[in-house]
C-alpha cells in the first residue's frame, strides 16, 4: 500500500502486437488509461518487448532484456506491489513476455498475488497460458466464448469486459450527437456485420468506419481507416444509436456504445443477456428485417431511443464502468489474500 492505495504493477506490451510501427497497444488504454481514471490505485508498468519500466510517472529504459528482469525484480523487492496484472505474449518470434522465470520468483518468493488476463480463450490463448498457470492465482477472463475445461477449477476465474477509461468514454448531451447511426468495426466478422451496406441501401442514415478484411477497401462503402483511440470514441459519443453483432463473443462495442451514452442494437443470439436486460438497456434483434424495423422506429421516435440509450448507460455506468470493474478485482484480490486490508 502506497498512502492507503493499493500498488499495482502492470505486465503487458508496450507496442502494439510487439511492433513499434503498429503503435502504442491497446492495453495502455484498457488497464492503465482505466486505472488512472478511477484514482483507485498506485500503478507500476513494466514492457518487456520495449524494455521499459514506469515508477511514479517516470519512463526507464533499461538497455536490454535481462537488466530490465532485474530492474522489475528491484521495483517489487523495494516497493512490493499488492497485484500483478499480466497477459502472457509470445509471437513476432519475440521471446515470451513477460518472462516465466521472473513471475515464479514475483509469485513465490515475494507472495505476490497474480492476476492473469485470458484475452481470448482460443487455442493459441490456452497453449501459451498452460505455461503460466503455476504463478497465476486468478484468472481475468474478457472473451466471453466457453472457457476451455482445461483452465483449472483450483483457479477463481472473473468474467467481464475490459475497463474503459472514463477521460475519453463518457457520454455528451444529445443535442451534440451528430450521428444518427455508426458501426465501426472490422468486416467481415462477428455476426452478420455485412448488414450494415444493404442498411445504408435502403435508407438508414448509417455512418460506416471499417477496415476491410479480404476486400479492396476502395470498393467498400464504407471508409477504411486507422482511428485513435480519441477518434474511435468520439465516434460513439456522437451517435444516438451504435450497431453491434456479437454472436458468441462480448464485443467492447457493445459496453462503449453505452458508455457514450448511445443506444445499442446487439443481436439476440449473443450472450449479452448475461449481462444485460434486453429491451431496457439495449435493443435486440434476430433477422434483418428486424434490424431495419427496428433502426426506423427508434429513428422516429426519439423519446424512446433516449430512454433505452439513459437506462443502458446507467446500468453500465454501475456494472461496468472502471471504476467498478477494479473495485471488483480488488475485493477478489483482499478476499484472497488480505493484500488490501
Amino acid at each position: 500500500m502506497i498512502n492507503g492505495k493499493p500498488h499495482v504493477l502492470l505486465m503487458f506490451e508496450f507496442w502494439r502486437y510487439g511492433q513499434e510501427h503498429r503503435g502504442i497497444a491497446c492495453h495502455d488504454l484498457y488497464f492503465k488509461g482505466s486505472l488512472e481514471s478511477t484514482g483507485l490505485a498506485h500503478i507500476s508498468c513494466a514492457y518487456f518487448d520495449a524494455n521499459r519500466l514506469i515508477v511514479n510517472g517516470e519512463m526507464h529504459q533499461a538497455p536490454d532484456r535481462d537488466q530490465m528482469i532485474q530492474a522489475t525484480l528491484a521495483l517489487c523487492q523495494q516497493r512490493r506491489p499488492d497485484m500483478i496484472l499480466y497477459e502472457p505474449v509470445w509471437k513476432n518470434q519475440n521471446p515470451p513476455s513477460p518472462p516465466g522465470i521472473l513471475l515464479a520468483r514475483l509469485a513465490w518468493e515475494l507472495k505476490i498475488p497474480m492476476v492473469g488476463l485470458l484475452h481470448d480463450t482460443g487455442p493459441c490463448a490456452c497453449d501459451l497460458y498452460d505455461v503460466y498457470y503455476p504463478m497465476v492465482d486468478t484468472v481475468l477472463v474478457m472473451d466471453a466464448r466457453p472457457i476451455p475445461g482445461r483452465v483449472p477449477s483450483r483457479k477463481f476465474t472473473m468474467e467481464l469486459p475490459a475497463p474503459y477509461d472514463s477521460r475519453i468514454v463518457y457520454p455528451i448531451p444529445d443535442r451534440e450527437k451528430d450521428i444518427p447511426v455508426s458501426f465501426v468495426g472490422t468486416i467481415p466478422g462477428d455476426g452478420n456485420r455485412e448488414w450494415v451496406f444493404d442498411l445504408q441501401r435502403d435508407g438508414i442514415p448509417i455512418h460506416i468506419v471499417t477496415t476491410c478484411r479480404n476486400q479492396n477497401p476502395e470498393n467498400a462503402d464504407g471508409i477504411a481507416v486507422t482511428l485513435s483511440p480519441d477518434d474511435y470514441y468520439a465516434l460513439h459519443r456522437r451517435s444516438r444509436i451504435v450497431l453491434n453483432f456479437s454472436g458468441d463473443v462480448r464485443k467492447g462495442r457493445l459496453f462503449e456504445g453505452m458508455l457514450c451514452g448511445a443506444l445499442v442494437f446487439e443481436t439476440t443470439k449473443s450472450v449479452t443477456s448475461q449481462y444485460l436486460s434486453a429491451g431496457y438497456d439495449y435493443v435486440p434483434y434476430t433477422t434483418y428485417g428486424d434490424l431495419l424495423d427496428g433502426l426506423r422506429y427508434y429513428l422516429d421516435h426519439d423519446d424512446a431511443r433516449q430512454q433505452i440509450a439513459r437506462q443502458g448507460l446507467e446500468t453500465a455506468q454501475q456494472k461496468y464502468s472502471a471504476r467498478a470493474i477494479w473495485s471488483r478485482l480488488f475485493e477478489i484480490v483482499q478476499e484472497k489474500h488480505g493484500r488490501f486490508a
